[in-house]
């Protein structure tokens, strides 16, 4: 339900009462008192967050604090997420998450955040671009997805992405 929440909310409409549902409490029925959705995932609980916030739930919803605190505690040694528990950490789970954990209060100067744009900023590629996963045997070159998923980052920051440079190229 995140995503058709997210839509809703960007064509100004309630997710509550359109079409003739409450997509709030469907996705809310999927919260425990950890987290929410599936506990092997933490995708569900970023998704989760940007979506009750994007309807107007307050950072102290407990959904929201819940999925908060399961998405902490999941973040990898070396400062991403993955979009999994115990995943490897990727480029965009990692944005995905940090604009979460923005919405969910926490702030730029967090260790946390400092430590999830380190790992961004170590995954550049020399063309200025980011990969999906910068340790994938499967390649590593930059791509559209990626870089978009750093771009938006970047202006949540308060950032111009042009700054986020490498070798005078950038996303």
């Amino acid at each position: 339900y995140a995503k058709p929440i997210l839509a809703l909310t960007a064509a100004d409409k309630d997710p509550r009462t359109f079409p003739n549902e409450n997509f709030i409490e469907k996705i809310k029925s999927f919260a425990d008192s950890t987290q929410l959705g599936d506990t092997s995932q933490l995708n569900d609980d970023i998704w989760g967050i940007l979506a009750l916030i994007s309807a107007g739930a307050s950072q102290s919803d407990p959904v929201v604090q819940n999925s908060k605190s399961f998405i902490l505690s999941n973040q990898n040694t070396d400062g991403g997420w993955a979009w999994n528990v115990e995943g490897t950490s990727d480029t965009n789970d990692t944005a995905a998450a940090i604009m979460a954990l923005f919405e969910a209060g926490l702030q730029t100067s967090d260790p946390v955040i400092r430590n999830a744009i380190s790992y961004l900023k170590a995954a550049q590629n020399n063309d200025g671009g980011f990969p999906y996963d910068p340790v994938s045997p499967y390649g590593i070159d930059s791509d559209a997805n990626s870089d978009a998923w750093i771009i938006s980052l970047a202006y949540k920051l308060g950032e111009n992405p042009t700054s986020w440079t490498k070798n005078d190229n950038n996303p």
